[in-house]
């Protein structure tokens, strides 16, 4: 899923939740859960790392980074008086940090993080053989976003 899904599923869980670290962590699970699902992306990666529609690819994560980023805040301040605004700050931390650390890996290559690069490879490409096209995946993605919305 993009950071967007991840950092609104982060946000919910947080209002959800009484604690900074239980909201840390339930955000991080919650983004292998939503990273189990085919969400279009598989095609993304590989043309990426084959050097193949790159400046689209950057467009895409810039614009997802945006979206998660004014989303992150808007539910932020949306929640300015609320008791539980650091719950939503730290699920929305737990939930997009997976990805960041798998950029830090294919980056840097930190051997610190290969493992967890690893198991966050295999959780995403598990149901590879049902993988859709990249706007299916944005319309499930959009869903997503609509059910998470009318949750909070």
């Amino acid at each position: 899923m993009f950071l967007t899904v991840h950092a609104a599923v982060g946000a919910v869980i947080g209002q959800q939740v009484g604690s900074s670290l239980l909201a840390f962590l339930a955000g991080f699970i919650s983004h292998f859960i939503l990273d189990f699902i085919p969400h279009g992306d598989n095609h993304m990666i590989v043309d990426y790392r084959n050097g193949h529609k790159v400046k689209r690819i950057i467009f895409i994560i810039l614009a997802d980074l945006i979206g998660a980023t004014v989303l992150t805040l808007g539910i932020l301040y949306l929640n300015l008086s609320s008791p539980s605004l650091p719950f939503i700050f730290w699920g929305v931390i737990g939930a997009i940090i997976p990805d960041f650390l798998v950029g830090l890996y294919q980056l840097y290559e930190f051997r610190i993080l290969k493992k967890f690069y690893a198991v966050h490879t295999a959780i995403h490409t598990t149901l590879e053989k049902y993988d859709i096209k990249f706007i299916h995946g944005i319309t499930i993605q959009a869903i997503f976003l609509l059910i998470i919305y009318s949750v909070r």
